[in-house]
């Protein structure tokens, strides 16, 4: 017999895919969930304080890729770069 794991992700994208910047985030209703609402390294100071504020104690995850690519659309390293040591400053280690 085969088991399958269940490896379900929720992303809430209040935007529906349009890169929007919520304008309020909602409790998420499960343990580990990621946001993408339209996030980049210009805007994430701000929007990670209320997406922590409102996820509390859970894991989550950020879902920036396109708010990681340069004018030309390709991916940028350097915006990637600043995103990972925004956020290593913040998160605690467990």
């Amino acid at each position: 017999m085969i088991r399958a794991s269940v490896n379900v992700k929720y992303l809430f994208d209040a935007s529906g895919g349009h890169y929007k910047v919520a304008r309020r985030y909602q409790a998420p209703q499960v343990e580990y969930c990621g946001c993408a609402d339209g996030l980049t390294p210009e805007n994430l100071a701000e929007q990670f304080v209320e997406i922590a504020t409102v996820v509390g104690d859970r894991r989550f995850y950020l879902d920036m890729e396109s708010g990681v690519r340069d004018r030309s659309d390709q991916f940028d390293l350097t915006r990637v770069r600043n995103v990972l040591e925004y956020v290593a400053k913040r998160i605690r280690t467990v």
